[in-house]
């Protein structure tokens, strides 16, 4: 009588191996989509800081690039869609979102300046947090 087996790739080895492997695969490929993303530069500009702070929260900033050429009634819609997910802004971040969104990836986009440098630009901490991370953990640093 023929014994029962998974079959050759599976001979000698337990089902928490092969489950060890896909998920260290998995976390490869996550990996290297996450450091893919942190490459992405978005032009310099009045609200690019807005962008990378509010945009990455919820997904790479590659869909932001991709939309590019968008019209300024595209991008509304775009946003309006966003805010159907959850994503939260006050109105004059909304604003100044929207003005950068059509300005530097607008239709009419100014070209890259490749050779320009980035201007460093002093902030205070309380500025950074509001900016970046309350969305999140809220005001005081205790969560939503």
């Amino acid at each position: 009588m023929a014994r029962y087996t998974r079959g050759p790739a599976w001979r000698g080895r337990s089902w928490l191996t092969g489950w060890m492997r896909l998920i260290g695969a998995v976390l490869l490929a996550a990996s290297a989509v996450t450091a893919a993303g942190e490459r992405i530069r978005l032009p310099e500009g009045p609200g690019a800081d807005l962008v990378y702070a509010k945009c990455q929260t919820c997904h790479d900033l590659q869909y932001v690039a991709d939309a590019s050429g968008l019209l300024p009634a595209q991008w509304r819609a775009v946003m309006a869609g966003m805010h159907d997910y959850g994503f939260t802004a006050t109105e004059q971040e909304n604003a100044e979102l929207i003005q950068y969104l059509t300005t530097y990836l607008g239709h009419n986009a100014p070209p890259s300046s490749a050779s320009a440098e980035p201007q460093a630009t002093t902030r205070d901490g309380r500025f950074v947090y509001e900016r970046n991370c309350a969305t999140c953990h809220g005001a005081e640093g205790r969560g939503q």
